[in-house]
């Protein structure tokens, strides 16, 4: 009797380290219940439960390694990152959301691209458009405030060269903005400046070469300049100043 008693006593301290260990449901529980009764009547259930806690172990530790790296890719957030994180889980729970990322910064890199390449404001706009959170939006914001100070500056050049009209203020744009909006009315504006210059300096010489003859009085001084301004303004009075003194 004592001996059925203490056999029934050590089986209901298995029974109970066994519930205490699918309580705990732990491989340190399940394993301190193996060292001891690893014989036991629940001892295969014991090892299974281990095998199954054990590879769920392992599959939690390795979510976890896969969610660090794909926290650390997103932070970089570049092709290349994307492309290392594939490289070692092609099959992962972020796959799709890693090619799709590939995908959007490479369609970014190339409108931005477009953008650089006509470096006007509508294209930067452009960009904005359709990548408003893209990597370069900030470049793009920039480059469009830049872009619009440029251009209130060469409006407000212009208007200054058009207010004084003199060679001079016309050629001080044209030497800043040379490829600007306003280039071809410049060069335009430059081209009558310089034709009514020289019509002017031209008309300054043949007054004052009147005023010589005028000055000489003599038949000699009127006919030198009859012969180089005999269409000038001046040629009526020339001839008739002639007629007098011959």
């Amino acid at each position: 009797i004592e001996h059925d008693e203490r056999m029934a006593a050590a089986q209901r301290a298995e029974d109970e380290a066994w519930d205490s260990a699918r309580a705990a449901n732990t491989a340190a529980a399940v394993q301190a219940y193996l060292e001891r009764y690893g014989s036991g009547r629940h001892a295969d259930d014991a090892r299974a439960l281990l095998a199954r806690i054990e590879n769920d172990e392992r599959t939690a530790a390795a979510q976890r390694a896969e969610d660090d790296a794909w926290a650390r890719v997103r932070a970089e957030n570049t092709p290349a990152a994307y492309a290392t994180y594939l490289a070692a889980w092609p099959g992962g729970r972020y796959a799709d959301d890693a090619r799709e990322a590939i995908a959007a910064l490479e369609a970014d890199a190339q409108a931005w691209a477009r953008a650089v390449a006509l470096n006007t404001e509508e294209a930067y706009r452009a960009y904005l458009a359709e990548h408003s959170g893209g990597q370069h939006a900030a470049a793009a914001g920039k480059a469009i405030a830049e872009l619009a100070a440029a251009r209130e500056a060469e409006a407000a050049a212009w208007d200054s060269a058009r207010a004084a009209n003199t060679v001079a203020a016309v050629r001080s744009y044209l030497e800043r903005y040379g490829s600007g909006q306003r280039a071809d009315e410049a060069r335009a504006l430059l081209a009558r400046l310089e034709r009514e210059e020289q019509a002017a300096a031209a008309q300054r010489v043949e007054d004052e070469a009147w005023e010589r003859a005028k000055a000489a009085n003599t038949i000699a001084a009127v006919r030198a300049y009859l012969n180089r301004y005999g269409s000038g303004r001046h040629a009526d009075a020339a001839r008739a100043l002639l007629a007098g003194l011959e």
